[in-house]
């Protein structure tokens, strides 16, 4: 990323959901001298479900043990902003990204998609239309998607990102699975997808 701003001192904060936010103070910017900040973020940690301590007999040791980690947690693969978007011309088409979770069984309860500014279609008017959202098995042909198994449907009623959390509710033991989105409608009552196409690109 590149930022430009007058010569000065700031603060500058790295942040992104679902990682620790790495923070950068006093940093010097004066005319004509290029300043180059790296900055690594990690992913932030869920807390353990339960701890359990059993002490000895003795009272001179103690066995801890604790559960996996927790969520909900939400993955993501794009870097949270929009840089392009894609509607079907028609009605029934479909967009779906792969998502792997860290751990099993791991249970979807939603998601969201960015629907961008309203600046696109042009002349579109897709606040208060309709979408059907789900997540669907990667039991399909070499992986794609295959078995719809939950399933609703949202109303635009934002620009930007469109939350649908609580909305399924499906647990899997093993693989991936694809969150959906299908449109209803045509193509100038719909809402359209935004798409992140800057590196690092993860093609799912």
């Amino acid at each position: 990323y590149e930022l430009r701003v007058d010569a000065g001192t700031y603060d500058l904060t790295y942040a992104k959901l679902g990682f620790e936010s790495v923070y950068e103070t006093g940093v010097v910017c004066v005319v004509g001298s290029p300043v180059e900040l790296n900055a690594e973020l990690c992913e932030a940690p869920y807390p353990v479900q339960w701890v359990y301590a059993d002490p000895n007999e003795a009272d001179t040791e103690c066995l801890v043990t604790w559960s996996l980690p927790m969520g909900p947690y939400e993955i993501a693969y794009d870097d949270g902003t929009a840089d392009e978007f894609t509607i079907w011309a028609t009605f029934g088409g479909a967009v779906a990204v792969k998502f792997t979770p860290v751990g099993y069984p791991a249970t979807v309860i939603g998601g969201r998609l960015n629907v961008g500014d309203g600046s696109f279609p042009a002349g579109g008017n897709f606040l208060g239309s309709s979408m059907a959202v789900g997540v669907i098995d990667d039991d399909g042909a070499n992986g794609l998607p295959g078995t719809v198994l939950d399933s609703t449907v949202v109303i635009v009623g934002n620009y930007g990102w469109v939350d649908f959390y609580g909305a399924l509710n499906t647990t899997f033991a093993d693989g991936n699975f694809y969150l959906v989105m299908w449109q209803l409608g045509s193509s100038s009552n719909s809402a359209p997808i935004a798409i992140d196409n800057e590196q690092p690109i993860v093609y799912r």
